[in-house]
């Protein structure tokens, strides 16, 4: 009875405080149902989950990439287009199983006004490897450590943000997708093009 108070509690407060406040802020705000909790704690995934639910809606924090093909990219020119961006590693199991179900959203999507990115903890050179003998149909970003950070995200791996036209988080997905999880993304995407 005492979770379900504070939760609730937590979220009364943050929806009396969310109007105007930075990522950095507002994550703040919404990290707080986390303290005192670690990976081990048998609700720390839940309120992981609860965490994520209460940044969308959130602007997307500012930041700057290139990709290895040498496009600079950055949150002000992805204004106006849908933004899908999955944080990986070359290393990481769930990530390479979920490439192929990444790809055929991007297959599906790919008249659409939406940029799929990819933030490799990998550096350039490691990428371009993988990349020979791995088909991955996202905008490929190396060494993206920084930008994790600057999402403040935990270090698991994969992630997935889904960002609208207008620059706001409307999905964070800690975790790879499966065939029955993909829907969500798909979900979040048709209705994120929508608006």
């Amino acid at each position: 009875m005492k979770q379900v108070f504070f939760i609730g509690f937590f979220f009364f407060t943050f929806l009396q405080s969310s109007n105007g406040q930075s990522y950095l802020e507002r994550h703040a705000t919404c990290s707080e149902i986390l303290q005192g909790s670690t990976p081990e704690d048998s609700l720390f995934w839940a309120k992981l989950d609860q965490r994520n639910s209460c940044l969308v809606g959130a602007d997307a924090p500012s930041f700057e990439a290139t990709t290895l093909s040498g496009e600079k990219l950055n949150a002000d020119n992805l204004k106006g287009k849908v933004a899908v961006i999955n944080f990986w590693f070359t290393r990481c199991k769930p990530c390479l199983e979920e490439m192929p179900l990444l790809n055929n959203i991007v297959s599906k999507y790919e008249k659409e006004n939406i940029i799929f990115l990819s933030f490799a903890n990998d550096d350039a050179v490691k990428l371009k490897k993988f990349l020979r003998f791995t088909e991955f149909n996202f905008k490929v970003v190396p060494d993206s450590n920084v930008l994790s950070a600057t999402f403040k995200l935990f270090a698991i791996w994969p992630t997935t943000i889904v960002i609208d036209e207008t620059g706001k988080i409307q999905m964070i997905k800690v975790g790879g997708f499966d065939k029955n999880s993909i829907q969500e993304l798909d979900n979040r995407i048709a209705s994120s093009l929508q608006k």
